[in-house]
């Protein structure tokens, strides 16, 4: 510790041998003048003789030491603090200085000392807290015992006031200095019952020298805690107790409510993504019949279809279902209107509870009923009705809007229902029309044959050498019936990507002999890059070298007798362009009698199987005595895989992923769905913008499949408007897009071709799995 000048200079004076020295005991160095209260030996050299009584007391710059000796005597030493650094209670001391006072305080200012013995130091006296609050018993080492009636701090140290029942209270001093090496008094609080053991003192520095009385101690450990004092009384702290018991009970019970009601709305929602992937309408009734009631908690669910004809609602999950219940005004007998017709009616949600009036309750029971509208956007399909026999069931606000989705949900999977059958329907019709077709060119490739065996018969009746004829084109019938037969099974097989070019490369190799036969030259220009297509390869490759049989045949040998093949990739679509000279352009192509297998297919039947995958085949006029047959097919994607890679099926181990698959083409959309359930994901086919923007509201999707052609709408704009609502954005291209690459250059999406493969499908969900796993650990 750094002592200042002053008191250095002071001690170097002191250190002077005075002659004047005098040994006094400590009562005589603690005299005081009557009349100014100061030390009546103030100034003089002095030795003096005492036992230490309480740890020296730190006071910033200097420390105070209460000593005393055996005659009662008492008094302060003070020095600067390092030559109290060896000095414990108990030390008998001889010390020399000068006698002088701090405030009125007598005190010897030390220059030396001499620890002569140890001993066990003398214990406090006992004293109360008026008696400390006199001249007579400054420098006294005291014990007192109080309770706090005030505590604070000043820019000097920290001070209890403690009151013993006495009117003048007694503060309890403890200097910064001290509680900064130790624990402070902030520890105790008003109505504590405190022991001090401490040394009075007196705090006025200015005369008169008879107030401000006060008790110093060297620590915080000189205070003891004897009580607290209740800061209120235990009858409140037990009410106090009592009432918040009540309030956590109440909190708890309320907290597990909500607990369950969040369970059941997590359970309404799961149900409404679950709804989404049925395919059928008798596995929407058997969710409701039995899943749908577990996860609700209830006894059943019952659907209300609304009947147009009738204009009634029908039910369809009960076993045996209710009779239909009429939508028209109360009957004449006065009974009222059923509450499940006042809920369609009025298109408001119903809670009947089970004390209510038996009249209004759909059914006996006890728990109450729940009676919601279905609507799908504007439209009301129906009423879906809730109910719980066993006990009364209380169902919150939030499950009931939960209840209100899910009712909606089946709405509109009813509906999606309702659509897919009449596409189904329209698909079938389709088919049966290229069937048609095809049949339609079956019969009348059969009539010229038929026609014959006809008038041979007639001319057998004459001329008995007819027969073989007769027999030849009998034949010829039956092989013709035999081909189509063929082709007919062939188209029922399923569909895989095809490259054309090889194709027809194929088809030229098979028709060399036919060539070669009739003098026919072929020259061919096909496309650059593999053109891929969507069927069957034994049926295209039939469908094509029938037709080029037929522009073979139709050529005539007078003008440029060959054939040139082209192939070609316009606007989507692979065009087959075969050149050959003849003076009619028409779709009626001359028959070879006697042709074996190779007889050609009527070009009728050959323009069914193509209008069956979506294409086309024309007869134009190229130049003067110059056709050109066109075939047209829609153009698709596909990666060939090595094959001699073993196929091993990706497995994808992430959370099942909801798609959006936004694709007006039915086909192409069963092909997506199927490829994308089949993984053990959820799918939602839709047809329109609007739709797909509906659904965003409602439900956590995770990627949207898009086609690049949409009805009323483009891509561009539809992409904007989800971008940041969808984490995976995949658009369905229909061939080959010389500008893909550029669609999405920051990659915020994928391009893919249609029709997409298992494979495609496996990559892409790879590189889902990525990007998820690159977002969670970022």
């Amino acid at each position: 510790m750094v002592i200042r000048t002053s008191n250095l200079i002071a001690l170097l004076l002191l250190a002077i041998p005075v002659s004047g020295q005098v040994s006094l005991s400590l009562r005589e160095a603690a005299a005081r003048n009557p009349s100014t209260l100061l030390p009546e030996y103030e100034g003089s050299p002095a030795v003096l003789r005492g036992t230490v009584t309480l740890k020296p007391i730190l006071f910033g710059d200097y420390s105070q030491v209460p000593i005393r000796d055996s005659r009662g005597g008492r008094l302060m030493l003070e020095a600067p603090d390092f030559m109290f650094e060896h000095v414990a209670p108990g030390d008998e001391l001889q010390v020399r200085g000068v006698i002088t006072h701090r405030g009125g305080l007598p005190v010897l200012r030390m220059v030396e000392l001499t620890t002569l013995n140890h001993t066990k130091p003398p214990p406090p006296f006992s004293r109360r807290i008026h008696q400390l609050q006199s001249v007579s018993e400054l420098g006294v080492t005291a014990l007192i015992e109080g309770r706090v009636i005030a505590l604070g701090e000043d820019s000097g140290g920290e001070y209890l006031l403690l009151d013993d029942g006495q009117p003048i209270p007694y503060p309890v001093y403890l200097s910064l200095a001290a509680s900064r090496i130790g624990t402070g008094l902030g520890r105790y609080h008003v109505g504590d019952r405190v022991r001090v053991i401490g040394a009075s003192s007196q705090a006025g520095m200015q005369p008169p020298f008879e107030a401000k009385f006060r008790m110093v101690i060297p620590d915080a450990a000189s205070v003891v805690l004897l009580d607290r004092e209740w800061l209120v009384s235990p009858q409140i702290v037990l009410a106090a107790a009592l009432s918040l018991s009540s309030f956590l009970v109440l909190v708890l019970v309320r907290r597990r409510r909500r607990q369950a009601a969040r369970r059941a709305i997590r359970r309404i929602h799961g149900l409404c993504e679950e709804l989404l992937t049925i395919s059928a309408f008798e596995e929407l009734v058997r969710k409701l019949r039995s899943p749908v009631p577990r996860a609700l908690e209830v006894t059943s669910v019952e659907l209300y279809r609304f009947d147009r004809q009738t204009q009634s609602l029908c039910g369809c999950v009960a076993e045996p279902a209710p009779a239909p219940i009429p939508l028209s005004a109360p009957k004449e007998d006065g009974q009222s209107i059923p509450s499940i017709a006042l809920c369609f009616r009025n298109r408001t949600p119903l809670c009947i509870p089970g004390s209510s009036n038996p009249s209004l309750l759909p059914k006996p029971n006890t728990g109450g009923v729940i009676l919601l509208p279905m609507f799908t956007r504007e439209e009301l399909v129906g009423v879906l009705e809730i109910s719980h026999t066993d006990r009364p069931r209380h169902f919150s606000m939030e499950e009931l809007v939960a209840l209100q989705h899910l009712a909606n949900q089946v709405a509109m999977v009813m509906k999606l229902l309702e659509l897919q059958a009449r596409k189904e329907q329209m698909m079938r019709s389709q088919r049966l029309a290229a069937t048609g077709q095809i049949i339609s060119g079956v019969a009348g490739e059969l009539k010229a044959p038929l026609e014959s065996i006809l008038i041979l018969a007639h001319k057998l009746l004459d001329q008995g050498d007819e027969a073989r004829a007769i027999l030849n084109e009998s034949l010829r019938a039956s092989a013709i019936l035999s081909r189509y037969s063929q082709v007919i099974r062939q188209d029922e097989g399923e569909a895989a990507p095809l490259e054309l070019n090889a194709i027809l490369h194929k088809v030229i190799d098979s028709c060399r002999k036919d060539f070669s036969h009739s003098e026919i030259a072929v020259t061919t220009s096909f496309w650059g890059e593999p053109l891929w297509i969507v069927g069957s390869a034994r049926q295209m490759e039939h469908v094509l070298r029938n037709l080029v049989l037929l522009a073979a045949r139709a050529a005539c040998p007078s003008l440029d007798h060959s054939l040139h093949l082209e192939s070609s990739l316009r606007q989507r679509r692979v065009v087959i362009t075969i050149r050959y000279g003849a003076l009619l352009c028409d779709e009626y192509f001359p028959s070879v009698p006697n042709a074996g297998e190779n007889e050609s297919l009527a070009f009728s039947v050959c323009r069914g199987i193509l209008h069956s995958l979506g294409g086309d085949v024309r007869i134009l006029q190229a130049a003067e005595n110059a056709c050109r047959m066109e075939i047209d097919l829609p153009a698709a994607f596909h990666v060939p895989s090595s094959e001699a890679a073993p196929r091993v099926r990706t497995v994808h181990n992430s959370r099942t992923l909801t798609a959006i698959i936004l694709e007006p083409d039915p086909t192409a959309q069963r092909r997506l769905v199927s490829l994308w359930t089949s993984r053990s994901h959820r799918a939602v086919p839709i047809h329109t913008e609007a739709e797909a923007v509906e659904l965003f509201r409602r439900l956590k999707i995770d990627i949207i499949f898009c086609a690049v052609r949409l009805p009323g709408s483009n891509w561009v704009e539809f992409f904007d408007r989800v971008r940041d609502q969808v984490p995976a954005f995949v658009l369905l291209t229909d061939g080959l897009d010389s500008d893909a690459s550029t669609l999405f250059p920051q990659g915020e999406g994928f391009v893919l071709r249609k029709p997409m493969e298992a494979g495609e499908m496996d990559r892409l969900l790879d590189r889902l799995e990525q990007r998820i796993e690159s977002t969670a650990m970022a």
